[in-house]
């Protein structure tokens, strides 16, 4: 009975986290809804984990555990995969700024070895 009552509190916590996080714009509709859904079979199936067992031998497992813990090593793999293209991905765009930014610098810097250099980091400008 204290599992019960642990996952249910935190089932709430999260569902009010993930829509909460919805409001600000951070989660679309559709992650909202299905973190919410997902959430919510959790708490399911603590309540009933026979249930799981059920659902296990539809899949061709023998216990629901097991087929949780399958599911579960899946879906970390999947998102695993995921978050490395995300990286990869973040880190082409800041190679492509880098050099987009390094390269308007360095024009900046021949600007100013034609001025003379008059406003460059090494000289500065004195009122008199």
């Amino acid at each position: 009975m204290p599992l019960k009552i642990l996952v249910f509190i935190f089932a709430v916590a999260v569902i009010l986290r993930t829509w909460a996080r919805r409001s600000r714009g951070d989660l679309s509709s559709r992650e909202a809804t299905a973190w919410t859904v997902l959430w919510i079979l959790v708490f399911a199936a603590v309540l009933n984990p026979h249930a799981t067992d059920v659902v296990a031998r539809w899949f061709g497992v023998g216990r629901g555990a097991d087929l949780l813990i399958f599911i579960s090593v899946v879906a970390l793999f999947a998102l695993v995969s995921w978050l490395l293209s995300r990286v990869e991905k973040i880190e082409r765009e800041i190679t492509t700024v880098v050099r987009e930014t390094a390269l308007g610098h360095g024009e900046l810097g021949i600007k100013n070895k034609e001025l003379g250099n008059r406003n460059g980091p090494n000289n500065t400008i004195h009122n008199s």
